[in-house]
């Protein structure tokens, strides 16, 4: 829940406290940024669905990358170069037909994470992939045609008999199970490291 005076607080304070962890200044900027970039990815993509899941990897991204932030830099400028960035990767990853999946990881070894980093990025893997594990059949087979087989909706509602309609749906709830896990991820993270 957003408190009164969050919205007052100055940017560079929470991207000072981010840098140390701090979960609350971490919620406060995702609060005050998820919605405009989840819109701006939209815009580009056209897909409601691919525009929550590419701004959840960026707000992850912002949180295991968190120490080498610059409080003297425009928070809403890295996220949006983020953003565009991470949406040309994804629409060039669809055109060679790579799944989404490695896509992500090349676009992670770019960065060369700390190893922290890596150790927690595997356990995000590992978590994403308890979540899909734990969906209902049809949903877990929809979205591993999607995301590791990187099918079409069109293409696998002809593999599975399904609609594109309920392609859609099981790719739109699918992801909302994903973000409902990596919201949590950073107080998850905060309990691990202590």
């Amino acid at each position: 829940m957003k408190r009164k005076n969050d919205s007052h607080i100055p940017e560079p304070e929470l991207l000072e406290k981010l840098r140390l962890g701090d979960v609350d200044s971490y919620r406060i900027l995702f609060l005050r940024y998820y919605s405009r970039v989840t819109l701006f990815i939209r815009g580009m993509t056209g897909a409601a669905a691919e525009a929550e899941d590419i701004a959840q990897n960026i707000f992850l991204k912002l949180w295991l990358n968190r120490e080498s932030l610059d409080p003297g830099q425009s928070l809403r400028n890295y996220l949006f170069v983020m953003a565009r960035n991470q949406v040309f990767n994804h629409l060039r990853s669809l055109r060679t037909g790579a799944t989404v999946l490695k896509a992500v990881g090349e676009r992670e070894s770019e960065h060369n994470p700390a190893p922290d980093s890596e150790v927690l990025l595997g356990e995000t893997r590992e978590i994403v992939g308890k979540a899909v594990e734990g969906m209902p059949e049809k949903r877990k087979e929809v979205f591993r045609l999607s995301r590791q087989e990187g099918l079409s909706n069109r293409e696998i509602a002809e593999k599975t008999g399904l609609s594109v309609r309920t392609v859609d749906k099981h790719i739109e709830l699918a992801l909302k199970d994903i973000r409902k896990i990596l919201v949590l991820l950073p107080l998850l993270v905060t309990v691990y490291f202590q």
